[in-house]
């Protein structure tokens, strides 16, 4: 088993390097004579997250998502699944969660539980109102790693709510919970002692120590503590390893729609990479009715793309698969299919002469008077201004589209003539490819960012009334159902 660490997919690269300073003043659990074993399930972009490197005492292994299921997990105190995780991947492999479980191992499970890959999990419930009143976080239970953090310091970023928690995956019975939002105590943070062995420690929000890398002053401190807690009360080795059935038991079943599609438009499909944003994005209202087929993205190869006008690849899609089926896209497109890329899906990568520069993203431009994030439409004589305007798309920026072919005509863009979104409808003619870099899906599926939200409804339905491949606009009525 190869070892990642600064980066993702480099080699060579063993634990922290700060493993001797484990335990000097700082009131750790763990020292050198104390370390634990970790896994990080790693499932987006090429980095793993920087904070990991600063956790001292500790070997924390980083494997991409689907390498870890041939590793024997027993070894580890816990294995770290983060908010980006495929959990319908997780689902498929619910067996070897389980048995790790059984086998005295600690589950730290982050994000919206759309697919319940565990028995014990239950799907995400959002809060009906997201006000700040309704997200205050609500300290509930005295916990090691919550020590001398107050409710203030998880309900406000900067004076602004609702980053570390808008809902709640609803704890099984006999759980300990240890935050909860809103005046209706829903637990956010849970810590469940499983009878048959294992422990789950659950946070039901962006990656809970994600949270503490910006706006906390002792950030890198807590961070330490969660592990050092983990280490200290491992209980590797404690529970009892027992066969399980199939693990795809707990799987929610996604081949059908919420709602039937509307007729009288083009056919559209999507790829879903088992991320929770894509699940509440894709399956649920009110964006579900729009696509005819969902394909999970690991089912792609045998897939027959063709019978789809206009086919969507979601934000934050690991651009390592999307690699993978670069030719199989990119003949999709040859084809007469039009392709729709979102953001943070690194298409740099997987598409010749796409050029993305990243930027360093403001999300709090917002809070001055009078700011103005920059957002313009290029095109206002385009179809898609029709349907979408300057303000539906500005919520903050990650990237642009630049330099850019002279195919590539740009949609949306910057008041610096940066682009967003682009149409090119030569290089793959008679095909088409649409590629943002905004990232409307993730927050909308997270619940997050109404301004997402608006954006898609637009956008969708100017892909819903429009095609640009020469085909009837609506092939639904022909679908055999």
């Amino acid at each position: 088993m190869e070892t990642f660490w600064f980066r993702f997919l480099g080699s060579g690269m063993g634990h922290n390097q700060n493993a001797a300073q484990a335990g000097q003043g700082t009131g750790r659990y763990s020292d050198a004579r104390n370390p634990g074993r970790f896994l990080y399930l790693h499932n987006t972009g090429d980095r793993a997250p920087a904070f990991l490197s600063k956790v001292a005492g500790h070997k924390i292994e980083i494997l991409f998502q689907y390498d870890a299921v041939d590793v024997d997990w027993s070894v580890f105190d816990a294995v770290i699944i983060p908010t980006h995780c495929d959990q319908r991947h997780l689902a498929r492999n619910s067996a070897q969660l389980q048995n790790y479980l059984n086998g005295g191992g600690t589950l730290v499970i982050n994000g919206h539980i759309e697919t319940e890959f565990l028995p014990e999990l239950t799907r995400f419930e959002p809060l009906a109102i997201r006000n700040l009143q309704n997200l205050v976080i609500n300290r509930v239970a005295d916990h090691p790693v919550f020590s001398g953090i107050d409710s203030e310091t998880l309900t406000l970023r900067k004076g602004v709510a609702g980053f570390y928690g808008r809902g709640t995956n609803p704890p099984p019975s006999g759980a300990e919970i240890l935050n909860t939002v809103s005046p209706d105590q829903l637990a956010v943070d849970w810590l469940y002692r499983r009878p048959s062995g294992g422990r789950i420690f659950c946070h039901s929000g962006n990656d809970f120590c994600g949270f503490f890398t910006s706006g906390s002053a002792d950030s890198e401190q807590i961070i330490q503590r969660f592990y050092d807690w983990m280490a200290a009360t491992s209980l590797k080795g404690e529970g009892r390893s027992r066969p399980l059935q199939a693990a795809n038991q707990n799987a929610i079943p996604t081949a059908g729609l919420s709602q039937p599609p509307d007729p009288g438009r083009v056919a559209i499909g999507a790829i879903d990479g088992g991320l929770y944003y894509h699940h509440r994005s894709l399956f649920l209202p009110p964006f579900g009715r729009y696509f005819d087929e969902v394909v999970y993205v690991l089912d792609v190869p045998d897939t027959d793309l063709s019978r789809f006008d206009t086919l969507i690849l979601p934000c934050r899609m690991n651009a390592r698969l999307l690699e993978a089926i670069a030719d199989q896209l990119q003949d999709y497109m040859r084809g007469g299919g039009r392709l729709v890329v979102m953001g943070e899906t690194l298409p740099d990568r997987w598409l010749p002469d796409v050029s993305y520069i990243p930027r360093e993203t403001n999300y709090w431009w917002w809070l001055n008077k009078g700011a103005d994030l920059g957002v313009r439409i290029a095109d206002p004589s385009h179809g898609l201004a029709t349907y979408v305007s300057a303000s539906d798309a500005t919520w903050h920026l990650h990237g642009v589209f630049e330099p850019r072919t002279a195919a590539q005509k740009s949609l949306i863009e910057t008041s610096e003539n940066e682009c967003l979104l682009f149409e090119d409808r030569e290089t793959y003619a008679p095909g088409v490819l649409v590629a943002t870099t905004l990232d409307p899906i993730y927050h909308h599926g997270s619940c997050f960012m109404p301004a997402t939200t608006k954006f898609l409804t637009g956008f969708m339905e100017w892909l819903s009334q429009t095609t640009n491949t020469g085909k009837p606009n609506s092939l639904i009525d022909d679908k055999e159902t």
